[in-house]
């Protein structure tokens, strides 16, 4: 796949440059990116690229369209062309889901960036979920004007890589230990200057003891002072009163408010 892009974009940049490595380890070494023995290097992407690259992985998951509103002082051909760069060097992948075009980091494109390292893939089971997020985070940040007063997000692939890098060795060994932190951990967290907000986007009802377990992290959280708020939003006001109960039951203050309550919000 490499020699097929070298050969169609060989003249892409005077920074491109590659060799044969032994061995098929996939690194970074002293600005080099390697993979499957080739070392090429990281200025193989624009900048205005590169970053589209990275809101790819900062999400795992995402949407054309979605992504087009994150970076859309980049402009469409900028994404577009990105997109199409990034799907030729293996960097990204591509699916469907109902009318919508679905954009996903591979490890190799993860790796590239820099920052997590992880491939994402399309998990059909918690897509819905994951893209509802998107939309959360979207409205929040860029239509209530939160961006603007100075807060920055971080998602939940974000901070699950910021985690897992602190456990100790034997934990990080433990068997599905990524899928035990999602569990533990926020969908995603708005921080300003000292003030963390928690959020969680709940979509399917939990059973009670699921949620208890969830809510009594979170009041533990909320004791330590590792979140300021923390905000729960549902998908209809029946899931609302079934967190809002449990939370009661347990004394913990939640701010609440269904994904239509947000909808309807004006920055």
């Amino acid at each position: 796949m490499f020699i097929e892009y070298l050969v169609k974009y060989g003249s892409y940049s005077s920074n491109l440059e590659y060799w044969y490595l032994c061995g098929s380890k996939t690194d970074s070494v002293g600005g080099e990116f390697i993979l499957g023995g080739m070392a090429l290097n990281t200025n193989l992407l624009s900048e205005k690229r590169h970053k589209v690259i990275e809101y790819i992985d900062r999400f795992g998951v995402i949407t054309s369209a979605q992504l087009e509103r994150y970076l859309s002082d980049l402009g469409v051909m900028t994404i577009y062309r990105a997109r199409a760069q990034g799907e030729e060097m293996g960097f990204i992948e591509r699916g469907s889901y109902g009318q919508q075009k679905v954009l996903s980091i591979t490890k190799q494109g993860s790796e590239y960036v820099g920052n997590i390292g992880r491939q994402a893939g399309i998990s059909y089971s918690t897509l819905q979920h994951s893209l509802t997020i998107n939309e959360v985070i979207f409205k929040l940040m860029y239509e209530l004007g939160y961006r603007d007063r100075g807060y920055e997000f971080i998602t939940e692939r974000e901070l699950r890589e910021e985690i897992f890098d602190q456990l100790s060795y034997e934990r990080s060994q433990q068997p599905n230990i990524m899928r035990t932190l999602r569990n533990e951990i926020p969908d995603f967290l708005l921080e300003k200057d000292g003030e963390t907000l928690a959020f969680e986007v709940e979509l399917n009802r939990k059973t009670r003891k699921r949620l208890h377990q969830k809510l009594k992290l979170y009041k533990q959280s909320l004791e330590q002072g590792k979140y300021t708020h923390v905000f729960y939003i549902t998908k209809d006001e029946n899931l609302k009163k079934q967190i809002d109960k449990e939370a009661q039951n347990l004394s913990l203050n939640l701010r609440l408010l269904t994904l239509n309550e947000l909808k309807k919000k004006e920055g």
